[in-house]
């Protein structure tokens, strides 16, 4: 049970972190000192999530594939390839620009009340999506961290049409099919 424990808790790390982490390296590559670190590592949060989810949804629509943990994967592979490439070009411009680490570093821990502020909204945000998410046990029973009520019905129906039923091989050059009215298009506004 614990080495499954480890396993999981790894794994949502990896799929909570590695999207920010990789977008703050081609920001901090590409941006600074004109964006300050604190201004990098704001963007990257909503930005890496953007990329890892229209990565997936291009290898998805593209290669014909359903939706799975597969794909998922791959999209977070493919940012971080990009994210360790602008590491290094990080490393370099930090290099030649005569500017040391530790000074980069320094700068960043100056803004201590902002520091702080980052530190909690992220140990926040953090608990929030460990806590609300669906978890699968080993048995295969689905569990909530919260309330789960309204339309969570209707959108799992709608998420298993992609996974297992009519919209398992939709692609992104047609209307996805109603799950609930059969043989009709969905209304529903489709975002991926």
């Amino acid at each position: 049970m614990s080495i499954w424990l480890a396993a999981t808790v790894l794994n949502q790390t990896w799929l909570f972190l590695s999207p920010p982490l990789s977008i703050f390296f081609v920001l901090f590559s590409s941006f600074y000192p004109v964006l300050s670190l604190h201004e990098c590592l704001g963007a990257s949060f909503p930005l890496g999530y953007i990329l890892v989810t229209w990565t997936s949804f291009i290898i998805t629509s593209v290669l014909s594939l359903p939706i799975s943990f597969a794909t998922t994967a791959s999209a977070h592979i493919i940012v971080n390839l990009i994210g360790f490439v602008f590491l290094i070009k990080s490393i370099r411009k930090v290099r030649s620009s005569g500017l040391s680490l530790v000074r980069v570093l320094i700068d960043f821990l100056d803004e201590m009340p902002l520091n702080t502020l980052l530190l909690f909204s992220l140990a926040y945000f953090g608990f929030v999506f460990h806590t609300h998410t669906l978890w699968t046990s080993k048995d295969g029973s689905m569990y909530s961290g919260g309330a789960m009520w309204a339309d969570l019905a209707f959108h799992l129906n709608v998420i298993s049409s992609f996974k297992y039923g009519i919209n398992k091989h939709a692609s992104m050059f047609q209307k996805p099919l109603s799950p609930i009215y059969s043989g009709h298009t969905m209304s529903y506004p489709f975002i991926p």
